[in-house]
């Protein structure tokens, strides 16, 4: 009997070992597993870069990105005041084109009305003519040939 219970508790003993010799296979297969997976993780190998090693210069690029759009909304912010707002020193833009617009109508509207000077004196002078060429009104100019002519006449 004692012989059977030693057999049986060898047979128990190999089953553990073999249970044993398993999980240790198991375990050096996920320790190696971890392994590549560090080395993946942390090591470049060749022209294959880390997981690390991108995600830095993914962090440099976005940081970089930042930078660019923080550059470019400080512009454009400028722009916006140069444009629409001004500053103490500066009128804006928009103002400089609405002061320009006024005074561009101001003189249009002086050129407008010398023009119309204008045209009333070149009547007195030269008189008014239609579309077909008939004589509205006599100007100066009119008058005095006829009267120098009368006076050719009379002498």
């Amino acid at each position: 009997m004692a012989n059977d219970e030693n057999q049986v508790a060898q047979e128990d003993l190999s089953k553990e070992l073999a249970k044993i010799q398993a999980i240790k296979e198991e375990a050096d297969q996920l320790v190696e597993a971890i392994k590549n997976f560090q080395k993946e993780l942390l090591q470049d190998e060749g022209e294959k870069k880390s997981i690390k090693t991108k995600i830095n210069e993914l962090y440099l690029e976005l940081q970089e990105k930042q930078a660019n759009t923080e550059k470019n909304d400080l512009k454009i912010k400028n722009l916006h005041t140069e444009i629409f707002e001004g500053t103490e020193e500066n009128m804006s833009i928009e103002a400089s084109i609405k002061e320009i617009d006024n005074d561009l109508d101001k003189i249009y509207a002086d050129t407008e009305e010398k023009k119309k000077q204008f045209d009333e004196y070149y009547s007195k002078i030269f008189g008014k003519i239609d579309a077909d060429g008939n004589i509205i009104i006599k100007g100066l100019k009119q008058e005095i040939d006829e009267k120098q002519s009368r006076i050719e006449y009379l002498l």
